[in-house]
């Protein structure tokens, strides 16, 4: 039994040796991780100071004020301080208190000697100014960590390091070492412990004493700049945003904010040098959200160089509206008394009787509404990929001698719709009554045919723009019309159904000519894929052509529309066999040969078209041998 003990004993020593060395190693391996880590941490250096140029005594002051704050926490600040947020705000908020007791001395409550709109716009800068650093190292390293670990670990540390049990072992060197390396308790009565977690799992300790750096510094930069007078009291940028805002208010007097006005507030906002991202951000909202704002700045603390400066700009809103004149002449009136000044441009327009300023008004959204169409006009020419030189040409003339011409720049941005189109559902916003519909149809359709033939994409074009504008019950009509319309007008040209007229716009090439389009005897039959197919026979129409003839007929199966055509291209042979009632005319090509008859008895139509046929040939043929 006495062995038996003594071995377990021995056994019970090497393991505990075993598990006491090993902690040892560890521990020691995260003490030199640690030194190594704040070795590091000595290459950290503080953020520049940025001072005003041209500093008073007071703003000296103020910076000495910063410079001790900044110093205090780089070399002081340990796992003993605190980095809990609302630590952290009163570090800020006292820091802003003691420099506004810089500028404001004889204050009872210095810091509010601002008004809210500047307090406000100190917090966006400096969270806009503290979010620029943690995207750069050695921030980034710990901007994404919970505070909530952070805090958590931080106290466990306090609480440890302040338990009666610990502190009396740690005034007692070898209780606290057999206290410490006991493995079932180490983590929990090891204040260090704590300690590292803080470090090795919430980031270094250097990036912390960098982060309340970083954000002491642009919290005092920014309140010397408040404090001072210096940023809100700037004039320029005052009188800049005065007037950006005077025109936004201007530009959504009505409502409606075009093209133009857009471009001239962008122009105004994004170049100016005068104005930070944020409020460029703000002023573009606005725009967008059409709300009109209060002016930050008093108009009767102008001279008269800036009011004059301040209407001008103003008035380039109004001018480049063509819509709205009379909210326009409202908005500049009320600008006119505030800067007390007279609107050149407002006095034109009352110059003018108020019918007449309301026709204006009238005549401005019946041009709103040409250029749409215009535009949708473009679009169709180009379906195709090619805008014709003659379709541009028109519209440019029409532009030019509308009621209120469109000037070239306006005749430029209107024609990048054969590279850029604008989406039809915007374009037809401005076209609101059923004739002006009807006219926008009829128009675009004129551009889809300007050359042809008329192609899918056409059609598709066509169909969707039907859809838009709720047109369908008379778009195959006005189809119908506009295909008609370029048939030649002679005695061999017929009338054919819908669907062998637009067929034969399908067909027809733009370098053709139409000689004849007539009704034959003869007839195609349509059969369906069925068990039990349906039949059904459609007469065939013969049209001439300077290159070639056509046979074309179409039938209705089933509510679907079949169609067939058969081309026909020389050299032709033509044998006329005379009837009682009517000829029949065998016309051969190189591969193929029809007989056809006349619709009606001894028809001519028909032989003189097949006669204008062969005739085309042989002048062509003579042509050749000459």
């Amino acid at each position: 039994m006495e062995t038996s003990s003594i071995i377990a004993l021995i056994f019970a020593a090497i393991i505990l040796t075993s598990t006491l060395v090993i902690v040892r190693r560890r521990r020691v391996k995260e003490q030199q991780a640690l030194l190594d880590k704040v070795a590091a941490e000595k290459d950290f250096q503080q953020i520049d100071l940025i001072r005003v140029q041209n500093p008073t005594e007071q703003d000296n002051e103020a910076y000495a004020l910063i410079e001790r704050e900044r110093q205090k926490v780089w070399k002081s600040l340990s796992l003993q301080t605190s980095i809990a947020p609302g630590l952290i705000w009163k570090m800020c908020y006292d820091l802003v208190a003691r420099i506004s007791a810089v500028y404001s001395p004889e204050s009872d409550n210095p810091i509010f000697q601002v008004s809210l709109s500047d307090l406000l716009g100190l917090n966006d800068r400096v969270i806009r100014r503290i979010q620029d650093y943690l995207e750069q190292f050695p921030l980034n390293a710990i901007k994404d960590m919970k505070v909530q670990d952070i805090l958590t670990y931080k106290d466990w540390f306090d609480k440890v390091s302040q338990n009666k049990a610990v502190q009396f072992a740690q005034q007692h060197k070898y209780l606290y070492t057999a206290w410490q390396y006991g493995w079932m308790v180490y983590n929990s009565i090891n204040p260090w412990y704590w300690g590292r977690k803080v470090i090795f799992e919430a980031g270094r300790e250097g990036s912390f004493r960098y982060l309340l750096s970083v954000i002491l510094t642009i919290v005092g930069e920014e309140a010397v700049m408040v404090y001072s007078k210096r940023r809100i009291r700037q004039k320029a940028v005052a009188i800049e945003k005065g007037i950006a805002v005077e025109m936004i208010n201007m530009a959504v007097a009505d409502q409606t904010v075009s093209a133009q006005e857009y471009e001239v507030l962008l122009s105004f906002i994004l170049n100016s040098n005068k104005f930070d991202d944020m409020v460029k951000v703000t002023l573009l909202k606005a725009l967008l959200r059409k709300q009109t704002m209060k002016s930050p700045l008093e108009l009767d603390s102008l001279d008269e160089k800036e009011r004059k400066r301040f209407l001008m700009e103003v008035e380039r809103v109004a001018k480049a509206d063509k819509l709205g004149v009379l909210k326009k002449l409202d908005a500049l009136k009320t600008l006119e008394d505030a800067l007390s000044l007279t609107s050149g441009y407002r006095t034109q327009l009352e110059l003018a009787p108020h019918e007449e300023v309301r026709s204006m008004d009238v005549m401005q959204q019946n041009r709103k509404r040409e250029e749409a169409i215009f535009r949708l006009m473009i679009q169709a020419g180009s379906v195709d990929g090619t805008f014709p030189q003659s379709l541009r040409e028109y519209i440019i003339e029409r532009a030019e001698n509308y009621p209120l011409p469109f000037d070239a720049d306006e005749q430029d941005a209107i024609l990048q719709e054969a590279d850029a189109p604008t989406p039809i559902d915007t374009l037809t916003k401005e076209i609101t009554s059923q004739p002006d519909k009807e006219r926008a149809l009829a128009e675009t359709l004129d551009a889809l045919l300007w050359y042809l033939p008329f192609t899918r994409k056409d059609e598709e074009f066509f169909v969707q723009l039907v859809a838009v504008l709720h047109l369908r019950q008379v778009s195959d009509s006005l189809l119908q019309k506009r295909m008609e319309r370029l048939l030649p007008q002679n005695k061999l040209i017929g009338k054919p159904a819908f669907p062998i007229l637009k067929l034969l716009c399908r067909q027809i090439q733009q370098e053709e000519q139409i000689l004849a389009l007539v009704e034959t005897g003869s007839s195609y039959q349509f059969q369906t894929n069925e068990e039990r197919p349906k039949k059904k026979d459609a007469a065939f129409w013969l049209c001439v052509t300077t290159e070639r003839a056509l046979l074309l007929t179409a039938a209705m199966l089933n509510g679907v529309m079949y169609t067939h055509q058969v081309d026909l291209k020389p050299p032709f042979t033509l044998k006329i066999e005379r009837g009682r009632l009517h000829d029949t005319y065998a016309l051969r090509d190189a591969v193929q040969e029809f007989r056809l008859s006349s619709a009606l008895f001894h028809s001519d139509d028909l032989r003189a078209a097949l006669e204008m046929l062969v005739k085309r040939q042989k002048q062509h043929e003579l042509a050749e041998s000459a």
